[in-house]
């Protein structure tokens, strides 16, 4: 199961504040998503023959990767919306999106299987006067030893399919944050399902050259030969 949560870039302008104009401000100017990330799922979705799920909005308006009461869940702009208009875009945008994760969830689970869900995202390849190194990131949680061995297999088998590429584990950040995963990690972990965070650096991800395009064929090879090597019961 592929999701992407930040590659939206629609504005939602719910009834009555439609004709407000701090709203029609807020959505000339907040219609950005992560197209990068977007591209990425769009292409691991079609080379694994897997469905994607992905959120239309743009996380620059509500960020559904995040909970509720994350203080990253509205943008500096959104903030500025009455309390009533932001709890009528958790309503139309962030309820449905993580119901239909959950949905998608429980049907994969009611199958006997376990649910390998990877959310793709990007990350800056530079924070401040930091250079963020590494091509890869996999974010799990060190406290669910199938999420641990899962993404050490992985790492191995894309090691064997492309040696170049750096994979580091929980970077640039933790699987255990915050995020979509873990919220559903808490709800179905105990039932077989793998929530893994799956951050590429903009270096190469944003870059629309050929070596982009190996690089996540190189990812889909190495995941769908790990799934076939697992016995049956655990693929």
């Amino acid at each position: 199961m592929i999701s992407c949560e930040t590659g939206g870039d629609r504005v939602l302008i719910p009834e009555p504040w439609n004709e407000d104009p701090l709203w029609r401000e807020l959505g000339d100017s907040v219609a950005s998503g992560d197209a990068h990330a977007w591209y990425a799922a769009a292409s691991l979705s079609r080379l694994l023959h897997v469905p994607l799920l992905s959120s239309p909005y743009s996380p620059d308006w509500i960020d559904v990767s995040v909970s509720q009461h994350h203080r990253r869940l509205f943008s500096p702009r959104s903030k500025r919306l009455p309390a009533a208009a932001r709890q009528r875009l958790i309503d139309l945008a962030f309820v449905p999106y993580r119901q239909q994760v959950a949905q998608r969830i429980e049907s994969m689970l009611r199958t006997g299987r376990p649910c390998i869900h990877l959310s793709i995202r990007t990350f800056e390849s530079r924070l401040g006067d930091q250079i963020r190194r590494g091509d890869v990131g996999l974010g799990y949680d060190t406290g669910q030893p199938a999420e641990v061995h899962f993404c050490l297999d992985w790492i191995d088998d894309l090691y064997e399919v492309m040696p170049n590429v750096r994979v580091r584990r929980n970077y640039p950040r933790r699987g255990s944050n915050d995020s979509l995963t873990k919220a559903m990690r808490a709800k179905y972990a105990s039932r077989g399902y793998l929530g893994i965070e799956v951050q590429l650096n903009r270096a190469w991800v944003a870059r629309p050259v050929k070596i982009r395009d190996e690089v996540l064929a190189g990812l889909a090879e190495s995941l769908e030969y790990m799934l076939q090597s697992l016995p049956s019961e655990a693929a």
